[in-house]
């Protein structure tokens, strides 16, 4: 949501449960793909190359701003979709919890609910 050395707007502490006590190895956005066939994987524009198929994970360093995505395959856009929560430059409060979003979200959020 934040990187680890952004500081909230109000003053407060912040204790670390964890035992990785290098939290500038969490700054980074990962992109977790499971793929049929080969495609060409962007993240917030970067070119992550050629994913191969089956389940793949890459990444790249946080930046404040949205979190986008796109897959293409033989020249068609075949995934493409922003993340519903943005990586804060200026936090509320302190929040160190992980967020995930799927490309098929919306689906599986109808199936459950609708």
């Amino acid at each position: 949501k934040y990187r680890h050395d952004v500081q909230p707007e109000h003053s407060v502490t912040l204790k670390i449960k964890s035992e990785n006590k290098d939290l500038a190895s969490e700054d980074r956005v990962e992109l977790v793909t499971l793929l049929r066939e080969p495609a060409i994987c962007y993240l917030n524009e970067k070119p992550l190359g050629l994913v191969r198929e089956g389940l793949q994970i890459h990444s790249i360093p946080s930046q404040p701003g949205p979190v986008r995505v796109r897959i293409v395959r033989r020249g068609q856009q075949v995934i493409r979709f922003q993340a519903p929560e943005l990586i804060s430059g200026a936090p509320f409060r302190t929040d160190r919890l992980t967020y995930s979003y799927s490309s098929v979200f919306q689906r599986e959020f109808d199936r459950l609910f609708k």
